[in-house]
């Protein structure tokens, strides 16, 4: 049986990525599930605008 987990594919710019973390990590929260983050497929199909993972510039805490 697989595990189950919210999985985020993050594209498009640094507020729709921020958008998308929020999002799963509140559905991950109410659901007491792991979450995992795809950062790789959504920015190397992006040919129009060449996009680029940026939330690594971020620093986000943990909440407790």
């Amino acid at each position: 049986m697989r595990e189950r987990a919210i999985c985020v594919f993050l594209e498009g710019g640094l507020g729709n990525q921020l958008f998308q973390y929020a999002a799963g990590r509140a559905l991950a929260e109410r659901f007491g599930l792991p979450l995992y983050f795809d950062i790789k497929t959504g920015f190397f199909l992006d040919y129009r605008y060449k996009r680029k993972f940026e939330l690594n510039r971020l620093v986000l805490k943990a909440i407790d």
